[in-house]
């Protein structure tokens, strides 16, 4: 998906090639970031402008391109690439949202264990389906995700950068 959209009064980002896990990140923290792998630098400037979107690049010429609003990341590891992100944009700290699909961007749908016949090849272990309720499904890709045992990790990263807060843990927020 190549087209402006998000939140109202939150940002959107475009990550390059640089920064794929950081986005995946993002993306299960909710935010509408784009990753597009088929364009060079002068197609993320000309993305950024017409999507309104700030440009997150390790690279620093890319970064210093006066049309475009953009940050520059130094860090090489995810925690280090989040820590500058949220520093950067403490307005993204605690704020609930949806997830998105890490793939693509996608608003992730909650669909019951029930529902799941009607999605096709959901591809999901007999074991999971046993065992969990609650599914969220990318409607673009058609990704099935589960609360499985690594979500208590993933919420913890998530949560030590400020992305979500001990209260939407508790509370089960979609995340």
């Amino acid at each position: 998906m190549l087209d402006g959209g998000g939140v109202p009064d939150e940002p959107a980002f475009i990550c390059d090639l640089m920064l794929q896990k950081m986005c995946r990140w993002m993306r299960m923290a909710g935010f509408d970031v784009l990753s597009p792998k088929e364009l060079d630098d002068d197609g993320l400037v000309e993305l950024c402008i017409r999507t309104d979107r700030f440009l997150l690049t390790r690279d620093k010429e890319l970064s210093d391109r006066k049309m475009i609003r953009a940050l520059r990341i130094g860090s090489e590891d995810v925690d280090g690439q989040l820590k500058e992100l949220t520093q950067a944009f403490p307005e993204l700290r605690g704020r609930s949202r949806a997830s998105r699909c890490p793939l693509c961007n996608q608003t992730l749908t909650i669909v019951d264990r029930k529902d799941l016949k009607d999605v096709p090849d959901h591809n999901i272990p007999e074991k999971v389906l046993q065992y969990q309720r609650t599914f969220y499904l990318c409607r673009n890709c058609a990704k099935t995700y589960w609360k499985g045992t690594h979500w208590v990790r993933i919420e913890d990263r998530l949560k030590a950068h400020g992305l979500i807060t001990e209260e939407m843990r508790a509370a089960g927020t979609e995340k």
